[in-house]
């Protein structure tokens, strides 16, 4: 039948395209390329065309083999001309190579050219970056239980999530390299619904941060008044400004610490009368609480000289996981944490609602043991 199709161009000129936006059209284009295991689709324009097959031509941008690839997908229209079967796929990637090959019959070489009337400016969209991805990944190698993983490949992985965590430990320089190349490579074009999260800023200072991202106050303003982390400035202030610079939101997600501490020294008890008084909190996972509490025996003789019952340090651990994951309910995000927050899909997971899909990132130490059950992709030096 696409034969056929693509046979009757050789009958008729195309009729001059219009572009045009369809969503509809876009998205069959899109799970067409899907479905040939084509990574990090992402549309770019798409054209109407009236004859001698009425429908979109979409022009989309996807990995194949690693390798940058522009398709131009024809989406037909049915009779009450919504988008309907693919009758072509053209492809041309940046290594040169053409789909249908270049050896194919002269007919249908003629025929798809009806289809590329702008040859030269098809090929040029493989020779420039993917929206998604517009940067040299970091040093290190991305680890996966089937095996190394190419960046794009854990792109294209991470995407299908709701919300992507990336775990970190906060003084590791190369966590914060990959948080920032991951964050760049998923919250620009073609995704804006995908926003930014951090631990790194606690729910109070959410309207400081608003102004930020909107200009109407400066840097030095918002560090004044938004109790920055030692290390903000050098790690974190990186991926807020190009959330500002892109128009893409950042979500102020953790608890202010001044209750995290009052939750340590006293209780759930301490929050009666505060805004996350009744909050919900889950407290069912017995690994996460079990882990919690080796991992604040092993910092020794300084816990121990604290007043204070290590349930209720449990308890705040908790609030947190709580407050960052009610912050970002209902969105699609790049959530950055640290890492005890989301590895082994506990912590901030075990507080979203159920239906809500995630994807973990933990970026090791030189010196770690490489543990599959930690998340879903594995970062090591």
């Amino acid at each position: 039948m696409i034969r056929a199709m693509i046979g009757c161009l050789l009958m008729a000129a195309v009729s001059p395209a219009v572009i045009v936006v369809s969503p509809r059209a876009e998205q069959t284009a899109l799970d067409h390329l899907e479905s040939l295991g084509v990574l990090l689709p992402v549309a770019v324009t798409s054209q109407y065309i009236a004859a001698p097959v009425s429908g979109y031509l979409v022009d989309l941008l996807g990995y194949r083999s690693d390798v940058l690839t522009v398709f131009r997908v024809g989406v037909a229209d049915d009779a009450e001309g919504n988008p309907g079967e693919v009758f072509v796929t053209i492809s041309y990637s940046g290594d040169g190579t053409w789909s249908p090959a270049q050896d194919t019959s002269p007919e249908e070489l003629l025929a798809y050219e009806f289809l590329l009337e702008d040859r030269e400016e098809f090929m040029a969209l493989a020779l420039g970056p993917h929206p998604m991805l517009t940067m040299t990944p970091p040093s290190g190698t991305i680890l996966t239980p089937d095996g190394p993983v190419t960046a794009v490949e854990m792109l294209a992985g991470l995407d299908r999530a709701d919300v992507v965590f990336v775990g970190e430990q906060h003084d590791d320089p190369l966590a914060h390299q990959w948080e920032l190349f991951i964050w760049t490579a998923m919250g620009g074009f073609g995704f804006p619904n995908r926003v930014l999260a951090l631990e790194m800023i606690e729910t109070d200072v959410q309207p400081l941060l608003d102004q930020l991202l909107s200009g109407e106050i400066d840097g030095e303003a918002f560090l004044a008044g938004s109790r920055p982390w030692s290390n903000y400035e050098q790690d974190y202030m990186p991926l807020v400004d190009y959330a500002g610079e892109h128009t893409i939101p950042v979500i102020a997600a953790n608890v202010p610490r001044s209750f995290a501490s009052m939750v340590a020294m006293g209780g759930y008890a301490a929050l009666a009368g505060s805004e996350f008084e009744g909050i919900a909190i889950d407290s069912s996972n017995a690994s996460y609480h079990t882990r919690f509490l080796e991992t604040m025996e092993a910092v020794g003789g300084e816990m121990h000289a604290m007043p204070v019952d290590p349930e209720n340090l449990y308890r705040a651990q908790l609030l947190k996981d709580a407050v960052m994951a009610n912050s970002i309910a209902g969105r699609r995000c790049v959530f950055v944490c640290g890492r005890f927050h989301s590895d082994y899909h506990s912590g901030i997971p075990d507080q979203l609602p159920t239906e809500t899909t995630i994807s973990t990132v933990s970026v090791l130490r030189a010196d770690e043991p490489v543990d599959f059950t930690l998340a879903d992709f594995l970062i090591v030096p």
